[in-house]
């Protein structure tokens, strides 16, 4: 929290893992932290934070939808539950992959992403583990939230 408020400029900022997987837990903290709603919410996870998050949602919101990893392994619930709030809410989503963009756009973005870098606009974490041997550790991490950002798996040194 500390590095998405001070580092990244954040107003506001909670974590998900002190809230034990309680959707009503977590949605009464999202309503403190956001008293007039939401009106975009990326999710790149799904599970218990995104049903939470739906029912907070601002009409006419917006929703990108970009991964559910929460869901790959659980019984999800059921899509009835978002839809009725779409309609009723004016709610637009839109899911994306990154492999539909044009070999053009891969250009462009590389170049772009790559100056905003340089130029701190865009900032980074990484969780690195050391030995390939760690792999399957590193792997079950990403499902459990042991990583902060990009987990990366060390196998040598580049001048190795």
């Amino acid at each position: 929290i500390k590095w998405l408020k001070d580092d990244l400029g954040f107003d506001d900022a909670i974590n998900y893992k002190d809230f034990n997987n309680d959707v009503e837990k977590i949605r009464a903290e999202l309503a403190k932290t956001f008293p007039n709603g939401i009106d975009v919410y990326f999710d790149n996870t799904g599970g218990f934070i995104t049903e939470a998050v739906w029912p907070l949602l601002n009409h006419r919101a917006r929703v990108v939808l970009c991964g559910q990893i929460a869901n790959y392994n659980r019984q999800a619930p059921k899509i009835d539950d978002f839809l009725i709030l779409m309609v009723f809410k004016e709610i637009r989503a839109e899911g994306f992959i990154v492999s539909s963009m044009s070999d053009e756009r891969w250009k462009d973005f590389y170049r772009d992403l790559t100056q905003w870098t340089k130029d701190g606009k865009v900032v980074t974490k990484h969780t690195i583990v050391n030995g390939f041997e760690q792999t399957i550790g590193a792997f079950q991490g990403l499902f459990s939230g042991t990583n902060i950002g990009k987990m990366v798996v060390k196998v040598a040194d580049v001048n190795e």
